[in-house]
């Protein structure tokens, strides 16, 4: 056969091919194949070319993206790789920050965050990151790995990372896979958070909070690849202590100093919201009730069945069968305290109203509704109405040396490495825990008298 002939044959297999190919619908060579043998109308039997030049349809309209395949690679040592991302959120939180930047250690998977109000400042945190490293777990940084968004390609960045040595790894645009680690930490800490927040029905704006308390929760968890090793362990070598965590989001009787009532009548405790602890602070977090202020304290009653920003239909009585109420843990009666000062026997607060601290006094009495009257005048009560709330008096705001001013930043944007809380005594009533303000400014404390341990109840803490 003469070569001229050949190649009309195989031209005429190719059109043959095109045409078909366009008049399916562009299905696969594979599904061409077999149209062949399972349809009819085709008016003659062609080949398929191994060799075919891309179609501009199927190119424009059907191709995927690549997939990637999970990466086993690890280094060999902590710090020998960073990977960072940043994180953005609609809703400003509670102190105005609207991002966070993250830093995860290759080697031990702890991870690191730090607030941010604007982009333009992850170059100055992660310096600020680089400066924690060395100094307080004595070790460098030696790649550097993130994405190739604006934030990280800033010049002076890039020489502050040349100066020091370090390695520069960036992912291709619009190719987040290759920092793959850096991404599913994000994830993680993010489905923590939101599983968290949604069911402690938390104000969207306090995201701060359950971001940062999540954080330190992934760090003292174990881990198959670290063979059930937490990160922490894995980094310093020390097992944390998890026995002064507390659910988040639950109820807590914070213990208002006696500086800080009205008169003695005046309840020495209040329902707050527990946020986690206070990053450089030997102290638990909360948030009033009243007036949405931070406030610190160390003397507290947890309630963690209980969450006061949750309907009444959303609260959970107790934990299950077998788990006992807060009601039934030995050592929870208010009432088994000794009367060995002057201090009359505390009553319990109920769950279902506040009791106000600076008024003094009890809260007003239901008002009965109205109902029709008697053929003498007198309104009854229906017999279906439900009774009226107690109306309860304003309540000024505490003094501002002891509110958090909203504009305050964190004093140190990292998390804390500290696992395990040293015993240390209480604090002094006198010495209270401000968030603002000098000494100066305190009221001259009243001589103590003899005090009690803390009250003893669910799981009252020990820091």
């Amino acid at each position: 056969m003469k070569t001229a002939e050949i190649q009309a044959r195989a031209s005429s297999h190719i059109l043959e091919h095109d045409l078909w190919h366009d008049c399916l619908g562009h299905p696969s060579r594979k599904v061409l194949a077999k149209a062949l043998e399972h349809l009819n109308g085709i008016p003659t039997k062609f080949s398929i070319p191994k060799d075919i030049a891309p179609c501009r349809g199927c190119a424009k309209g059907k191709m995927p993206e690549r997939s990637y395949a999970p990466s086993p690679e690890r280094v060999s040592e902590p710090f020998a790789c960073i990977h960072s991302n940043i994180k953005e959120f609609h809703t400003k939180s509670y102190h105005g920050f609207k991002y966070y930047v993250s830093f995860f250690d290759n080697y031990s998977s702890y991870g690191w965050i730090a607030l941010l109000k604007q982009k333009s400042k992850v170059s100055a945190k992660a310096e600020q990151f680089f400066q924690m490293v060395k100094v307080q777990l004595g070790s460098v940084i030696r790649e550097w790995m993130s994405d190739a968004g604006g934030e990280y390609k800033s010049n002076k960045f890039d020489q502050f990372l040349k100066e020091n040595g370090v390695s520069i790894q960036q992912s291709a645009p619009y190719t987040p896979q290759q920092n793959g680690r850096a991404e599913r930490f994000n994830r993680t800490i993010m489905d923590k958070a939101e599983a968290m927040h949604h069911y402690t029905c938390l104000p969207p704006s306090w995201w701060k909070f359950s971001v940062t308390h999540v954080v330190h929760l992934y760090n003292c968890t174990p881990m198959e690849r670290l063979n059930w090793c937490t990160p922490t362990e894995e980094l310093i070598g020390v097992k944390p202590d998890v026995s002064h965590l507390r659910v988040f989001g639950c109820g807590a009787y914070v213990y208002i100093p006696l500086e800080r009532r009205t008169n003695k009548l005046a309840p020495k405790s209040e329902l707050m919201i527990y946020l986690g602890q206070q990053d450089g602070m030997k102290a638990y977090k909360f948030m009033q009730l009243l007036n949405n202020v931070l406030y610190y304290s160390t003397t507290t009653l947890f309630d963690e069945i209980l969450f006061p920003k949750c309907p009444t239909s959303e609260q959970r009585t107790s934990y299950g069968p077998g788990h006992p109420t807060t009601s039934q843990l030995p050592g929870n009666d208010l009432d088994d305290l000794d009367d060995e000062d002057d201090f009359p026997n505390p009553h319990r607060l109920e769950h279902d109203s506040i009791t106000h601290l600076y008024t003094g006094r009890a809260p007003m009495p239901a008002v009965q509704p109205s109902g029709p009257k008697t053929p003498h005048g007198k309104k009854t009560q229906p017999s279906n109405a439900p009774p009226r709330q107690p109306v309860m008096p304003p309540v000024p705001s505490l003094p501002n040396y002891y509110q958090s001013p909203r504009d305050e930043e964190e004093p140190n944007p990292f998390i804390s490495l500290q696992t395990n809380p040293p015993a240390y005594p209480p604090i002094p009533l006198s010495s209270s825990n401000p968030s603002s303000g000098s000494d100066k400014d305190l009221p001259t404390p009243i001589p103590a008298k003899p005090t009690r341990s803390a009250l003893p109840r669910f799981r009252s803490p020990q820091l």
